[in-house]
């Protein structure tokens, strides 16, 4: 069983053939290899993830399987003779949603900077007024049971 980092491996995209029908799935290279992902586990399941995979490499039939870790959780994949990798992108680009960000002028920035503290000071002030309402009732709740004990 292999526990693989990141670092290790070629992300990439790939075509499972099942019924008849293509399949575009994220795959992984290692080796040569191509392997699909079957599995994700949160960091604090590395044990799960290892057990997983060692009950597919202890079937009667075992199935090809590593686990990868990643900065943030553990990932199963599983190599299928039936896999290919797709030909019109060898790697998966991974896009930053900040590329496309325009900075704003200052007096864009200005203004957003209003927007933000105005949003907040209304926030702030339904969370107070909810807090007041709140502690309110309980007062009058207590002081009326109090009134009638006396």
């Amino acid at each position: 069983m292999l526990i693989l980092k990141i670092k290790d491996v070629e992300l990439c995209q790939v075509i499972i053939k099942k019924a008849k029908q293509e399949k575009k799935c994220s795959g992984l290279s290692y080796r040569g290899y191509l392997f699909v992902k079957i599995g994700s586990y949160s960091k604090d399941e590395r044990d799960s993830a290892i057990k997983k995979c060692r009950q597919l490499l202890d079937k009667e039939t075992p199935i090809t399987t590593i686990v990868v870790e990643t900065a943030h959780n553990f990932t199963l994949w599983s190599h299928e003779r039936s896999l290919k990798r797709k030909k019109s992108s060898q790697k998966i680009e991974l896009k930053s949603p900040f590329r496309e960000l325009k900075i704003p002028k200052k007096s864009q920035k200005t203004q957003i900077f209003k927007q933000v503290i105005n949003n907040l000071n209304k926030q702030t002030i339904l969370e107070v007024q909810e807090q007041w309402e709140e502690e309110a009732s309980k007062f009058l709740a207590n002081f009326s049971t109090e009134d009638r004990s006396n």
